[in-house]
């Protein structure tokens, strides 16, 4: 068997059935010019060097056969929503046997309408690819929690477009993933996450699928007392804004949207934790500029809403019935302050 593989300056290697005695035959390149070399070789070390080269060869080869890939997930389409009120779901995304991203939480559509993802996973060596999805379900009620849709994996082989269904759990929904894989080449660079969402003109947005393409709306963040999650309105669109509960009334500084791990506001702020004190009771809450930092990281359990280092978003006990209420972080200990829905 002959393989032919660039190697250095090596240009030919016959690979295969050596007799004793036999010689091994390297066909090179120097100064453009073709050189034979033809090496003896004593009897015991003839199959053994063939067998390394030929390996080194070949394993090159198969390597040369793989590129990296970058997967684009696109849209979740709700095929079924199983509920009387509106669905807000959470999708995360994994490839390989990499830990899933959470791609966004509180996303709200119905059956036959799609949710608009827009992020994107690479992987080293391609093909094959596993595309695995987990997708929960809330209904935002007060106490509610997340239910489980389902979770699914499919084996890729091939670019393009791609669907994944997630639907072991009918009663509580009935999703597809649409993603498209594109090989990107040989970048030697390890599974990534893409933290920026993919930039696309109008033009450029996903096709409709029957339905309604849905993005991440406002809501509003009502306390355990009937208040609504604020900004001070003077400083909303400053950094350090202070965050407080207020009478609920419909404005924009009551305006929140969950959007891949972070809170933002309806100037376009993102939650804030004090940093230096994000690990302790009491450290006030304020709007800043999204930077997804740990601090900004957010996540509804239930009825609590959870920071990145793992305390509850809080109302001052003494003032949470009272207009200009203390937003901070605590301890989660499920107290009243601690509740929290979406309306």
């Amino acid at each position: 068997m002959r393989v032919r593989k660039s190697l250095g300056n090596v240009r030919f290697l016959r690979c295969g059935p050596v007799r004793s005695g036999a010689h091994i035959e390297l066909t090179t390149n120097m100064d453009d010019a073709m050189k034979t070399m033809t090496t003896p070789m004593a009897p015991h070390a003839t199959m053994t060097i063939l067998q390394a080269a030929c390996a080194l060869l070949l394993a090159t080869m198969a390597d040369a056969a793989h590129a990296d890939a970058r997967v684009f997930f696109t849209q979740m389409v709700v095929n079924d929503c199983n509920e009387i009120g509106t669905c807000d779901w959470k999708l995360s995304c994994g490839l390989g046997n990499q830990q899933e991203t959470e791609f966004f939480s509180m996303a709200e559509a119905n059956t036959n309408e799609t949710v608009t993802i827009n992020r994107a996973l690479t992987q080293r060596e391609f093909p094959p690819l596993t595309v695995s999805c987990t997708v929960m379900e809330h209904d935002g009620g007060v106490g509610a929690e997340w239910e489980h849709v389902g979770a699914g994996s499919v084996v890729v082989r091939t670019t393009g477009d791609h669907l994944l269904r997630l639907n072991q759990h009918r009663d509580e929904g009935d999703v597809t993933v649409r993603f498209t894989v594109e090989d990107i080449g040989s970048t030697g660079q390890p599974l990534t996450r893409a933290a920026d969402r993919m930039q696309r003109s109008t033009s450029q947005a996903p096709r409709d699928i029957g339905g309604v393409v849905r993005r991440m709306r406002d809501r509003t963040i009502r306390s355990g007392a009937g208040k609504c999650l604020d900004v001070h309105a003077p400083d909303q669109r400053n950094n350090g804004g202070h965050v407080q509960v207020w009478e609920c009334n419909g404005s924009q500084q009551q305006s929140w949207r969950f959007q891949d791990g972070a809170i933002l506001s309806g100037a376009g702020k993102c939650l804030d934790v004090h940093a230096p004190d994000q690990n302790k009771n009491g450290a006030r809450v304020q709007v800043w500029d999204c930077n997804g930092s740990l601090q900004q990281s957010w996540s509804m359990q239930g009825d609590v809403i959870r920071s990145g280092a793992g305390l509850c978003l809080d109302v001052h006990a003494p003032d949470q019935e009272n207009n200009g209420g203390r937003v901070q972080v605590w301890a989660c200990n499920g107290s009243r302050q601690q509740t929290w829905s979406l309306q």
